[in-house]
């Protein structure tokens, strides 16, 4: 969560492009709500906000996330606290998005590996997050780098109900090529195809959008 408008902005932006699902709270009260509602596996906290004080907010958490701060406060004692009681990184304004993109990619890392396996089972899948690969039984799924992205941006989000809209924005802004509705739409046909025998793993909402589902439905 974040305070300051453009500075929130630019971050959901970048993590929203990489493929992450993310919400924003302007005060720790509506902080407070998302993470008593969503599955959040990292929280981004400033500590001077409208409501309170950022650290005694996270101390304060039953079982927290992930939590990276981000505050102008470079104060030593104040970033050694953090880390005391369990905070992931400490990063300072003003500062650069990427970098921050790759501090928490670097974190979600480090915690998907020390606290799930490599390889996890979605239907008949084996999916390898590590190296980014899908296996049907021993054999592996070669995707386009377009029906890669999608696969992976729609298993990022699984369950959830992505708009075309959302997988256009993705596949395009984030990576530079033109994708248009028509193209989308082979893609989507394309992987459905590799990664389906009898089962339904991508559910199209008609008129609202798709998702992959968490557990597969026979036909």
């Amino acid at each position: 969560m974040e305070d300051e408008k453009a500075i929130a902005e630019g971050i959901q932006l970048i993590l929203n492009n990489t493929g992450y699902t993310t919400w924003h709270a302007e005060t720790l009260r509506m902080a407070n709500q998302i993470l008593q509602t969503q599955h959040v596996d990292l929280l981004l906290l400033d500590i001077s906000l409208p409501d309170g004080n950022g650290i005694t907010f996270a101390k304060n958490l039953n079982h927290p996330p992930k939590i990276v701060f981000i505050s102008a406060i470079d104060d030593e004692q104040t970033i050694v606290d953090t880390f005391q009681f369990g905070s992931d990184d400490y990063i300072t304004k003003p500062f650069r998005l990427p970098i921050l993109l790759a501090r928490v990619q670097a974190i979600i890392k480090r915690h998907r590996l020390g606290e799930q396996p490599s390889l996890t089972h979605l239907a008949h899948l084996k999916i390898d997050e590590v190296n980014q690969q899908v296996f049907n039984g021993n054999k592996e799924i070669l995707f386009t780098p377009t029906e890669h992205r999608l696969f992976f941006y729609l298993y990022h989000n699984i369950g959830q109900i992505l708009t075309r809209e959302q997988l256009l924005a993705y596949l395009w802004d984030n990576h530079g090529e033109f994708v248009n509705d028509n193209t989308l739409t082979v893609t989507l046909r394309r992987v459905r195809h590799k990664i389906e025998q009898d089962t339904v793993l991508i559910e199209t909402k008609r008129g609202i959008g798709y998702r992959l589902l968490p557990n597969e439905v026979k036909i």
